[in-house]
Formats: C-alpha cells, sequence, structure tokens
C-alpha cells in the first residue's frame, strides 16, 4: 500500500507547451497569454500492489491532481482545477541475479 502527496513545480518551457497563447494563435475567444514557471499543482495517489508469484505483481492506483491556485490558471487553456486518473497493471520479473547485495 502506498500513499503520497505532492506539490509540484515546473519549469517555463514545460508551462509554455501547455498554456502559453503565442499572438498568431490568438483569437477573438483565446486572448494571448505568457505562461510562467511556477506551481502545477498538487498530486494525491493511492497505489496497492500485491505478488501473485515471485515474479508477477499486479497493482491499481488512482491519483487526484489539484490544480488549484497554479501559476498559469488564467491561461485561456487551462480548463480544470481537478483531474483524476487510475489504472491497473501487470509486471513480469524476466531475470533476477542470483548475486545478493551485503550489508
Amino acid at each position: 500500500l502506498n500513499l503520497s502527496i505532492a506539490p509540484i513545480w515546473a519549469t517555463e518551457k514545460l508551462h509554455d507547451y501547455f498554456y502559453q497563447v503565442d499572438p498568431s494563435f490568438a483569437t477573438q475567444s483565446r486572448d494571448e497569454f505568457e505562461a510562467e514557471g511556477g506551481y502545477l499543482g498538487t498530486e494525491l495517489s493511492l497505489g496497492l500492489s500485491h505478488m501473485m508469484t515471485d515474479d508477477l505483481r499486479v497493482f491499481l492506483f488512482g491519483q487526484i491532481n489539484l490544480h488549484a491556485g497554479a501559476e498559469n490558471e488564467n491561461s485561456p487553456l487551462f480548463k480544470d482545477k481537478t483531474t483524476y486518473a487510475f489504472g491497473i497493471g501487470l509486471s513480469w520479473r524476466l531475470y533476477q541475479s542470483d548475486e545478493k547485495v551485503r550489508r
């Protein structure tokens, strides 16, 4: 079981990709916007994993991202203050060394 909370900051380059509106892409319904680096949001996640066999693990996860107060919240491309993700997966270990780490 894994539970985490993480505030996230991002560079201007990443924020430009998602939130920047250059003058050539501005329209009457989408204003020009200069994105800045800074706070992106806070991620809350919960994960659960279980070893089915020595080499096979199954996992589930859920994640909520809270973007209220984000640096570029005023961008016309900013749409949702809360986003969600969830999934299920398998991890299969193909090889394990016989040599173990000594402590």
